[in-house]
């Protein structure tokens, strides 16, 4: 029995051996409804807006006005 190896070494090598890709059976299966929303493209309709977008135009005219009065202030 010295040149066959041993089964369970073998099987505990695989076991630690490092991983070279990711295990198929663990990614995230998409159902075909799911595959077909995914290639659709988002609804935007044009009285839509991002509200964000207000908040950070807001935040550049205060930071500006919050400059000018310092300017006005110094007399320059």
């Amino acid at each position: 029995m010295k040149n066959k190896t041993n089964p369970v070494k073998k099987n505990m090598d695989k076991f630690h051996k490092p991983r070279t890709h990711k295990d198929k059976t663990k990614y995230d299966r998409k159902s075909e409804s799911e595959k077909m929303q995914d290639d659709l493209e988002p609804i935007w309709h044009p009285t839509e807006y991002d509200e964000s977008d207000d908040l950070e135009d807001a935040k550049v005219v205060e930071d500006e006005y919050r400059k000018l009065n310092e300017f006005i202030s110094r007399g320059i």
